[in-house]
């Protein structure tokens, strides 16, 4: 498979969204290392005792999780509209090759039938 195709990717895209990328990975990454290999998450007897402490972090997992799910839909967002830009680029280099195809396809016929 060519690569070509890489010509195409709008870069600075890619790279001004990259940190933000990162950042999103290292807080997943981090979120999975602090949560236990098992499903079953054993609670101490404090955690137990106090539920405002469970409901805290609790709310706190859900407020990390809730502000990288909106990066990474900001992202995919912004991923979709530069897809939809090089479709559409695309759509008129094909038109204008076409145009140019048939343009020179006459330009020879006419050579000829002179």
């Amino acid at each position: 498979m060519s690569l070509l195709w890489l010509k195409h990717v709008p870069w600075s895209t890619v790279l001004a969204n990259a940190p933000g990328l990162v950042e999103g990975a290292k807080k997943l990454a981090s979120a999975m290392r602090n949560k236990p290999a098992g499903s079953y998450a054993p609670v101490d007897s404090a955690q137990m005792e106090d539920p405002t402490t469970r409901l805290a972090a609790l709310e706190e997992q859900q407020r990390a999780a809730a502000e990288l799910l909106r990066s990474l839909a900001d992202q995919n967002a912004q991923m979709a509209e530069a897809l939809a830009a090089l479709r559409q680029r695309a759509t008129v280099q094909l038109r204008i090759t076409v145009v140019a195809l048939i343009a020179a396809l006459a330009a020879l016929v006419w050579s000829f039938l002179r």
